[in-house]
């Protein structure tokens, strides 16, 4: 964890300067497909907004391409429809939310972690899995 740490402080730095005049919006903060539900009608609906706050709009675009496995061409079609198709502006969203695609790995990986070190009793074989998936990302 030590030896990451000089990178994420970079990351935390880039991601700042990126993001000083982004959009900001109520934002779920820990969208993840099992937040994601689908009403008897047949509408998406988000739960456990137990983390919400508000942040850069792209948060929880960053945290869902990170769950879902997004390709750069995934995440630059999405870029497309936020934003209206291409342009500099395009460019810049895709760089925040690939930076904030890497920040929330880097915490998913320090999580577990800490919970080794607080003495936890260990993850299991998925969240082992996950946390190699992680890694290997970095």
């Amino acid at each position: 964890m030590r030896a990451h740490y000089p990178t994420y402080t970079d990351l935390l730095s880039e991601i700042s300067d990126s993001l000083a005049h982004s959009r900001v919006a109520l934002t779920h903060s820990d969208l993840a497909g099992d937040n994601l539900m689908l009403t008897r009608e047949g509408r998406l609906a988000l739960t456990d907004w137990g983390s919400a706050r508000i942040s850069a709009a792209l948060v929880d675009a960053a945290s869902l391409s990170l769950y879902m496995h997004w390709s750069l061409d995934e995440r630059s079609r999405f870029c497309d429809l936020y934003l209206g198709g291409p342009s500099e502006a395009h460019k810049q969203a895709l760089h925040s939310l690939d930076q904030l695609a890497r920040l929330h790995r880097y915490r998913s990986c320090v999580q577990p972690l800490l919970w080794l070190r607080e003495g936890a009793a260990g993850l299991d074989d998925v969240g082992r899995a996950f946390f190699q998936t992680q890694l290997d990302a970095l």
